[in-house]
């Protein structure tokens, strides 16, 4: 099924970008790729597009996040997904998780499975309209009972342990 939408890449120039442009190819009618993070906000005022693949691994990779929060900003209505080569950064998930807190709405390891790819494309637009999208768009609050058990208590706070992920200042 092709979707006729326009999907932005914005990533590095490198095999894992152009192993997502190629599968995105199969499903997107229009992709478009652009490696210069310096003119992103004037890419994605001009092509406008409807999805955007931003690769965490930009700069720093603190450049991703700043383009995510200046897009949210921005209250474009985009809808937005990472990608990242699966062994480029030993801090993944906690890049993953402060995106997602962001408003990403899902992350993709190059080499892309192309099943949950499309699966993810469909589920998107299926809740771009829905009211549950809209609820997402500003942040919300929620009180979670986690179990964790104190490991230690210095003068740099308390260490926790526990099987859940939380990223650093959660």
């Amino acid at each position: 099924i092709m979707i006729n939408q326009t999907v932005l890449i914005l990533g590095k120039s490198s095999e894992a970008s152009l192993a997502l442009g190629n599968v995105l190819r199969k499903k997107i009618s229009k992709v478009l790729f652009r490696s210069d993070n310096i003119f992103f906000k004037e890419d994605i005022e001009k092509i406008k597009p409807e999805f955007i693949f931003l690769d965490l691994s930009l700069g720093q990779s603190e450049t991703s996040l700043e383009i995510l929060k200046w897009i949210y900003s921005q209250k474009k209505k985009m809808i937005i997904f990472a990608y990242t080569e699966s062994t480029a950064v030993a801090s993944m998930p906690e890049l993953i998780a402060h995106g997602i807190e962001l408003g990403l709405e899902g992350c993709f390891a190059v080499p892309i499975n192309e099943i949950e790819l499309e699966k993810a494309l469909f589920l998107a637009l299926k809740a771009q309209n829905s009211l549950r999208r809209k609820s997402l768009q500003q942040p919300q609050k929620a009180l979670l009972r986690l179990q964790m058990k104190i490991v230690s208590i210095d003068e740099n706070g308390i260490k926790l342990k526990s099987p859940h992920y939380l990223s650093k200042g959660t």
